[in-house]
């Protein structure tokens, strides 16, 4: 979508899209599933967990942090990612992928 044409769609839908987007790929809620039970995970424990590079976890988490689903901060020397759970009402539009079971 260019530039130019996000002025004729409101906020709401601007996020309605980001969320859209967010849930779109089966690695990014794998990933939300993940910090879901683990409140700080690094890009490398994601990597290793399932099995993406660190390039294709940082454009999964890019996407995320865009929908403002998932945090950054750096702590103990390295940077972790978090479920925002500000973002509540965004959470609770997806609630749904935390109750659908995984295997690890």
């Amino acid at each position: 979508m260019g530039a130019s044409k996000k002025e004729q769609f409101s906020e709401k839908q601007i996020g309605a899209s980001l969320l859209g987007r967010a849930i779109a790929a089966p690695a990014r809620i794998a990933i939300l599933q993940h910090l879901n039970y683990n409140n700080f995970v690094s890009s490398s424990e994601l990597s290793k967990e399932f099995h993406l590079s660190i390039t294709a976890i940082h454009q999964h988490l890019k996407i995320l942090k865009e929908a403002k689903l998932v945090n950054e901060t750096y702590q103990e020397n390295k940077h972790g990612y978090f479920i925002n759970f500000s973002s509540q009402n965004s959470l609770e539009k997806i609630n749904w992928i935390f109750n659908i079971h995984y295997s690890s």
